[in-house]
Parts: structure tokens; sequence; C-alpha cells
């Protein structure tokens, strides 16, 4: 899977946001039409939710990906090409 994915070169920090520097997934292909779907983190809700949508979102978290790569905070949920 590792020759799918952008190399990942640091976080940058613009105007006190940070973002993740990756190179273009796309670079070099003719007449790309390519779509990734990756999740970073494990936090699935805002800052201000109410401690119960945190509850829910949580369980359905740990039921659905426990034993998976998303338990360390990163999942490829799509990908087509």
């Amino acid at each position: 899977l590792g020759s799918f994915l952008s190399g990942f070169h640091g976080i940058q920090t613009v105007a006190d946001q940070c973002y993740m520097e990756l190179d273009c997934a796309i670079h070099g292909m003719r007449r790309p039409i390519a779509q990734l779907d990756i999740k970073i983190g494990l936090k699935t809700w805002e800052d201000d939710a109410p401690a119960e949508k945190i509850a829910r979102a949580k369980k359905s978290f740990d039921a659905f990906y426990k034993d998976s790569s998303a338990k360390d905070g990163f999942r490829v949920c799509g990908m087509s090409a």
C-alpha cells in the first residue's frame, strides 16, 4: 500500500494553523482521475459536541475499528484511480 500513498514531509504552520505537507498523489500521471479518502486521528467530533454525541462516536469507533489500523489514528477509507 505504501507505494500508493503520498510522501510525508512534516508539518507546516501557516497563520497559526498546522498543515501536513504531502507529495502530490497524482504527479506524473497522464489524465489522472484519482480519489483517496484518508482519515487521520481518533477524534470524530467537534470540540463543543455534547457529551452524548462524544460517547456515541467513541462506542461506534470501538465497535468498527478496534482491530484495524484506525486504532493508531490512520485509516484509508477508500481509493479509486
